[in-house]
């Protein structure tokens, strides 16, 4: 972020663009919705020692470095907010696995974005909804 755009943002505008995390972009400033960004998505390096997680608009996801039979993948799961991925009932996750490889990142990218958009009322559902209610 430049300087010069800094100064002209308010004070909430900065807050908002500090609270989207790298790799994730925003649609348009009037929307809330939020897109993985392929361009900008490389936790590769990252996967391969520790798990990566984030959340998008009441869906949270993982992405972690498994074995399947002799290979490593990275298994990809989403699962609706508010409860991290250990407290989440099994059956509200949803998981696929991708190859441990640039190519598998984007298409876990991919993945995650259609998650989103073709159940987007379930997470919006539960977007900021308590933990009490779970």
């Amino acid at each position: 972020m430049s300087l010069g755009l800094t100064a002209s943002m308010s004070g909430k505008q900065r807050r908002e663009r500090q609270r989207i995390s790298p790799g994730i972009t925003t649609a348009s400033h009037m929307e809330e919705r939020q897109m993985l960004d392929k361009e900008t998505f490389h936790p590769l390096n990252y996967i391969k020692k520790e798990e990566y997680s984030g959340s998008m608009d009441g869906m949270r996801y993982m992405l972690k470095k498994v074995k399947s039979g002799e290979e490593d993948v990275i298994r990809v799961t989403v699962w609706p907010e508010p409860l991290g991925i250990y407290r989440t009932p099994e059956e509200k996750k949803t998981v696929t696995e991708v190859p441990l490889t640039s190519e598998g990142v984007e298409q876990a990218a991919d993945w995650i974005n259609e998650q989103y958009e073709t159940r987007k009322e379930y997470w919006l559902e539960n977007l900021r909804k308590p933990w009490t209610e779970v």
